[in-house]
């Protein structure tokens, strides 16, 4: 019982200040103000939300209940405790390279074309470190809930992200001169893995 009021707390906090970051970044479409848009994924503007509030009440269920309709995998408090560090630390990756783009920030499914070309932060390594993050949210969630009722949902998570990630590094080797340079000394997800694009 008090695992899962630990797992219980510690994820609703995630899950609150998750939401509440992207509400306030996204409220007014500030980030959309004198930019021209690249690109936008309308399927994913409208599954993103309810596959976020689906991961909230699965996750939390998770930790209270052994029912099999869950589709359970593990039934561990260590594997859990992983799975919520990786949350965190994810997040903290995300909050991080926001900090870093400033108003160059747009999301993936209303994707605007940067200004500037940011090389600090976590940008210094890795060319899309918010892509990365939600890469490992979404295996977080799964290695969290245990339930496999994540896995067709992440693998189009994990797809959409992708595709995202390459249209944006495209776009942006077409509309800064300086970033074919920054690619070749830069990984696209991994710290110094896979030193160029990964597409043409």
């Amino acid at each position: 019982m008090s695992a899962a009021v630990a797992f219980t707390v510690f994820f609703l906090a995630w899950a609150a200040w998750w939401g509440a970051m992207h509400r306030r970044i996204r409220r007014n479409r500030a980030y959309a103000q004198h930019r021209s848009a690249t690109s936008t994924d309308s399927v994913y503007r409208w599954t993103n939300p309810f596959l976020y509030v689906m991961q909230i009440v699965l996750c939390t269920t998770s930790f209270w209940s052994a029912s099999p309709w869950l589709l359970a995998f593990h039934h561990s408090d260590i594997v859990r405790a992983i799975g919520i560090a990786l949350l965190y630390g994810a997040s903290a990756l995300y909050a991080w390279a926001i900090a870093h783009l400033g108003s160059n920030y747009s999301p993936c499914y209303d994707t605007h074309a940067p200004a500037d070309l940011v090389r600090t932060g976590p940008y210094r390594w890795i060319r899309h470190p918010m892509y990365a993050a939600k890469l490992v949210l979404g295996a977080a969630t799964i290695v969290t809930s245990g339930s496999l009722w994540f896995v067709p949902t992440t693998i189009y998570f994990f797809a959409a992200t992708l595709q995202a990630t390459w249209r944006e590094d495209r776009t942006l080797a077409e509309s800064l001169p300086e970033y074919r340079t920054y690619q070749s000394r830069t990984s696209l997800l991994v710290p110094w893995i896979g030193i160029t694009g990964l597409r043409g």
